[in-house]
């Protein structure tokens, strides 16, 4: 088969989502922008997967075996259950999605991997863009629709309600004026008593601790990510990654909102989706509070980041590389 090569990239899918204006479009329009979302989501996922289905059709061609999918699976330690979605398509982008593809597409037909990785990583990213800007689009429709019920129920609750007259209120007392040089105010000239923290985002919510005894099922390390594993800038982005889906796996509109938007989204997206550790130290700290990390959890992460941040660009890169295998023949 030849070699699949992204569509050119859409201007659409990387306009800010500020300029769209969502929170200003009404029911209609948000339907039909919505429409258009998810049409481009299945030409994406189309595109993705005819990349991968190439390349373990090459590898099946090799192994003329009739469990070919399983033998691609178990070498790739990816379940085998997860490579038939990933040719389906019954998926949604993710860390965990994306590290099982670029495995599968490392191994099979490895001397094309690199090119094959640089295509599929950048529909993986276009087709992320686009599954936040539906969930957005829904949130705005779900909005519109509570709003309608609301409108309709009060106008309900005013047409059956029995008109009454109200009652009159006491005599309003004359403001008191404050005396000349002594800088008070009367009492109608207080400041209305509220909330000082009101508009103010609520903390991020505190992360359920797993159980004493839980591990992962292959390699029975804890769940909880560590970043002091990480040996090099590659692994420290992978395991930024993996604590967000730990700590819930929350939007980068969510993360953005419980950092009181001192983090934007995009940069958020940016760092989570990139292949190396962020340059500044104050952006990990911003994404470990908004996942509601700890003190402990705050001085690990800085740890980490200082002792790798400290070494040479080229020493960190010649131990991060990795080994490619290629699938014996059989027969």
């Amino acid at each position: 088969m030849g070699k699949v090569r992204a569509r050119p990239a859409d201007p659409r899918d990387f306009e800010d989502h500020r300029h769209l204006q969502i929170e200003t479009l009404t029911e209609a329009a948000a339907r039909t922008r919505r429409r258009d979302v998810q049409e481009r989501i299945l030409q994406t996922k189309a595109e993705l997967g005819l990349l991968i289905s190439a390349s373990v059709q090459y590898e099946l061609d090799r192994l003329s075996g009739a469990d070919g999918v399983g033998v691609i699976a178990s070498v790739a330690s990816v379940p085998v259950q997860e490579v038939w979605r990933l040719l389906s398509g019954s998926y949604q982008p993710g860390p965990a999605v994306w590290a099982h593809i670029q495995q599968i597409l490392m191994l099979c037909r490895a001397s094309q991997a690199i090119d094959r990785i640089t295509t599929a990583r950048q529909l993986f990213n276009r087709l992320a863009e686009l599954y936040e800007l539906d969930e957005l689009l829904a949130q705005r429709l779900r909005g519109l629709d509570h709003r309608r019920r609301g409108v309709t129920r009060s106008l309900g609750q005013h047409r059956t309600s029995r008109p009454h007259l109200p009652e009159m209120p006491p005599p309003a007392r004359a403001p008191s004026l404050p005396d000349e040089g002594d800088g008070t105010a009367g009492d109608d000239a207080r400041e209305p008593e509220g909330d000082p923290s009101a508009g103010s985002p609520p903390p991020p919510p505190a992360v359920i601790p797993d159980l004493p005894d839980a591990c992962l099922p292959k390699t029975r390390k804890p769940l909880r990510p560590d970043p002091m594993m990480a040996s090099t800038k590659a692994m420290f982005a992978d395991t930024m990654r993996a604590y967000r889906v730990w700590a819930g796996n929350p939007s980068y509109r969510e993360l953005e909102r419980r950092s009181d938007k001192r983090i934007s989204y995009s940069t958020f997206r940016n760092m989570l989706t990139s292949a190396t550790m962020p340059a500044k130290l104050d952006h990990v700290e911003a994404l470990v509070r908004a996942l509601g990390g700890t003190a402990e959890d705050l001085q690990r992460w800085a740890t980490a980041w200082r002792r790798l941040a400290m070494v040479p660009e080229s020493g960190n890169r010649d131990s991060g590389k990795r080994i490619v295998l290629e699938l014996p023949h059989t027969g």
